[in-house]
């Protein structure tokens, strides 16, 4: 599933790297990130300014990259 949500995150224009441990890390955008996403094993936490706010599951991860992707269209 891991590879579904990095896939479909690179689709919609955000920027995916591994951090120091091996996890996955999605930002808003690489030099300002406004939302960070963390694979923490199964699961995804999103930081807002660094603060941690909500930990989200898989579909819940692909749901709000597509949410954020239709905003930042417009």
């Amino acid at each position: 599933m891991t590879d579904v949500i990095i896939n479909h995150a690179q689709k919609f224009g955000f920027f995916c790297n591994h951090d120091l441990l091996g996890s996955w890390q999605i930002v808003s955008h690489p030099r300002t990130p406004i939302w960070k996403l963390r694979q923490q094993k199964e699961d995804w936490l999103l930081l807002i300014s660094d603060e941690p706010h909500l930990i989200l599951l898989p579909e819940e991860v692909i749901a709000f990259l597509r949410w954020r992707w239709s905003t930042k269209k417009k």
